[in-house]
């Protein structure tokens, strides 16, 4: 997720250095970064748990 927003990255991550090393603005910016990635791959599993029903239930014989 990080190299998908590298620039506003790299922004939040100059700002915090200029400013006497609050992290504040950039951990905000990692842990927003951090639940877009989290429901990104939840989004993935489910479809893949979907897909992998549609395989194995006329197999079970259902």
């Amino acid at each position: 997720m990080i190299l998908l927003d590298e620039l506003s990255y790299n922004a939040v991550l100059e700002k915090s250095q200029k400013r006497n090393l609050d992290i504040g603005g950039w951990l905000g910016w990692f842990l927003k970064c951090y639940q877009r990635a989290i429901r990104h791959s939840e989004t993935l599993l489910a479809e893949l748990l979907t897909r992998g029903e549609r395989v194995i239930e006329p197999m079970s014989g259902r």
